[in-house]
C-alpha cells in the first residue's frame, strides 16, 4: 500500500513508522502494554481491509487521532497538535473545547467524507 503525503510525494505505508509516530505522543502515558502495537495494527488491518493501493496520510491520522481520543486524550493532544501544526496557544484550546465537548472537529468531518467506510469502520471500533 502507499501513503500520498501533504507534501506531494508518495512512498510505502510502514507500520514501524506509524507506531513511533503514535510512541512519540504517547510517551510517558499509562497505557495498556501493546496498546501503541494493537492501535497502529488495526488502523493498518483497517486500510488493508478496504483495498486501496494509495491512501492519503490525512486519513491515516484521522484515523490514528479517533484511536487516540478513546485510548488517551493526552496523546491525542500531543498527536493533534503535531499532525495538524498548531500554531499557538488558541488553537490547543479550541481543540480542548472540542474534544471536552465530544464534537468533531471540522477536519475530521471531511476526513470522514474523503474515507468513506475506513473511518466509519475505525469510529465504530472506537465506539466498543
Amino acid at each position: 500500500m502507499m501513503v500520498d503525503k501533504r507534501d506531494g510525494t508518495r512512498e510505502s505505508f510502514s507500520l514501524e513508522k506509524l507506531q513511533r509516530s503514535i510512541s512519540l505522543a504517547c510517551a510517558k502515558r499509562p497505557l495498556p502494554v501493546g496498546a501503541i502495537e494493537q492501535l497502529a495494527m488495526g488502523v493498518q488491518d483497517t486500510l488493508t481491509d478496504d483495498g486501496k493501493e494509495v491512501v492519503s496520510s490525512s486519513l491515516i491520522g484521522e484515523m490514528v487521532l479517533l484511536e487516540l481520543m478513546a485510548l488517551d486524550q493526552v496523546a491525542y493532544m500531543r498527536f493533534v497538535s503535531v499532525y495538524r501544526d498548531f500554531n499557538g496557544p488558541d488553537r490547543f484550546v479550541t481543540e480542548v473545547e472540542d474534544l471536552k465537548s465530544g464534537l468533531p472537529s471540522a477536519d475530521r468531518k471531511q476526513a470522514r467524507l474523503m474515507a468513506g467506510d475506513a473511518l466509519t469502520r475505525t469510529e465504530a471500533k472506537v465506539s466498543k
